[in-house]
């Protein structure tokens, strides 16, 4: 073991897997501004290490947009930028940051594949990436600022490791104590399907009863007409066992009503992709490129997942 030549090819074959297992965590970063300017300017200050100005700035945004600002550091930030951020910080925001880092991370690794055609080397990645983000959630506290977002993320992680218990909690306090934050409903449409092992019954419950907010409601719908369609399953049948005459007239009247309304929030991007997919499976071409066009390129996590 003494021969210089062993030691050699032995530090540059550890050289390599380092350099492999960062270039892993590299090669998926992406912009997901979806151009909210405040995205990108808390970006530029943790790649510049400027952090006196972000508490304050991130204290000041809206709930919703703090949900694109933290994806948009998730998966544009590499994990050296996170972790010295988060190093030299230590906030509930910079930990916040740093389990959706890991959270995304897991279903990068795991793809949207189903679980048996998943490789026992990514499944075991997916895991441990999941109880990475666990353990970073737990460190922050119940009063915080940012428990609203930390419930939202806690419903896709426990849905992640088939904790249905937990995941209805988290949305059960979330949607009570802040009805009108988007994603806890987006997260829990897909964790309420049968594919999931929902119960149909709960998931028509569950969209009977959502807010009068037309973004939330029309999200929703169009995910699960498309989703319905996907998994040629008619979660819908209860009111047409056609789905795609019921896709049609939904999304007539969602355009409809999307016309006389004024949305400014950044999530009506998720609005305008679902829109474009489901016209595309109808057919309603004028519609797909109205909604194409609206999407300016912005494409979204849901439907289509994260995009490399």
């Amino acid at each position: 073991m003494n021969n210089p030549i062993v030691i050699l090819c032995v530090v540059i074959l550890i050289y390599f897997v380092i350099a492999t297992y960062k270039k892993s965590k590299k090669k998926h970063r992406r912009k997901y501004s979806l151009g909210l300017q405040s995205a990108e300017e808390i970006e530029n200050w943790i790649k510049n290490k400027n952090y006196d100005q972000i508490e304050n700035y991130i204290l000041k945004q809206d709930l919703n947009d703090i949900t694109q600002i933290v994806d948009h550091l998730a998966l544009s930030l590499n994990e050296e930028d996170i972790l010295t951020w988060h190093t030299s910080e230590n906030t509930d925001f910079s930990r916040l940051t740093l389990g959706v880092f890991y959270l995304h991370l897991a279903w990068i690794a795991r793809s949207h594949k189903l679980a048996k055609d998943v490789s026992e080397k990514n499944a075991e990645s997916f895991f441990e990436y999941l109880i990475e983000a666990k353990e970073i959630f737990s460190e922050i506290p119940e009063n915080s600022f940012f428990t609203p977002e930390l419930n939202a993320r806690k419903i896709r992680l426990y849905m992640s490791l088939s904790n249905s218990h937990s995941a209805t909690n988290a949305f059960h306090k979330v949607s009570k104590s802040n009805p009108e934050l988007i994603w806890p409903y987006l997260h829990y449409t897909e964790f309420i399907q049968p594919k999931w092992g929902g119960d149909l019954e709960d998931l028509l419950s569950f969209y009977e009863n959502l807010p009068d907010h037309f973004l939330i409601r029309s999200i929703v719908e169009l995910k699960l007409i498309m989703d319905s369609i996907i998994m040629d399953d008619n979660y819908f049948k209860k009111y047409n066992t056609n789905i795609n005459h019921f896709a049609h007239d939904k999304v007539i009247a969602i355009d409809k009503e999307f016309d006389s309304t004024n949305i400014t929030s950044v999530h009506k991007y998720i609005l305008f992709n679902y829109m474009e997919a489901v016209c595309e499976q109808l057919s309603l071409h004028k519609l797909q490129k109205k909604y194409k066009r609206l999407m300016d390129n912005n494409y979204t996590i849901y439907p289509y997942g994260l995009i490399q």
